[in-house]
């Protein structure tokens, strides 16, 4: 009996764990496009429907940033793909969709988009408990010579472990 319930209480709390941070989806091109200065977590406003399609994984955040209008977030370019069975009739799939952030989050965001090449976007989308949130990026947008170098870093570092390894 006693064994029962401390594998039952690790269960839980293992699922705990895993369940605290489940990344939905991720922007593979944000760190070859920009440098990230620093980064911030939001929770999303969203309809029923939307949220069904995101535990599907239906989800594109690619093309997607942040702006700021009226003293309030918004997330434009996030496509969530509706489920087979919703009428498309009234759906909206490139609403914006608000942000919830506090006063402080959005003076400091506000405050970083005004400054020159600085802009918001998204990083990841993941789950917190039951809770949607985004992970946003304040990002310097890259110049091309600066992709070149990271593509040559990348390759001379891909190179060296090879030579590492043969030897």
């Amino acid at each position: 009996m006693h064994n029962f319930f401390d594998s039952f209480f690790l269960f839980i709390f293992l699922n705990m764990v895993i369940l605290d941070r489940q990344v939905i989806c991720k922007n593979k091109n944000i760190l070859y496009n920009y440098f990230i200065k620093d980064n911030l977590i939001a929770g999303l406003v969203l309809q029923g429907w939307e949220v069904k399609s995101l535990r599907l994984n239906k989800v594109n955040i690619n093309n997607s940033y942040v702006t700021i209008i009226n003293g309030e977030a918004f997330v434009v370019g996030l496509h969530i793909q509706p489920l087979f069975n919703i009428k498309s009739d009234n759906l909206n799939l490139s609403r914006y969709r608000k942000l919830l952030l506090s006063k402080n989050e959005l003076e400091f965001l506000y405050g970083n988009l005004n400054k020159n090449r600085h802009t918001l976007v998204v990083i990841s989308l993941f789950w917190k408990r039951s809770w949607c949130k985004l992970n946003i990026g304040i990002g310097i947008g890259k110049k091309l010579k600066d992709k070149r170098y990271a593509i040559k870093q990348r390759d001379w570092n891909r190179y060296k472990e090879r030579l590492i390894k043969r030897n």
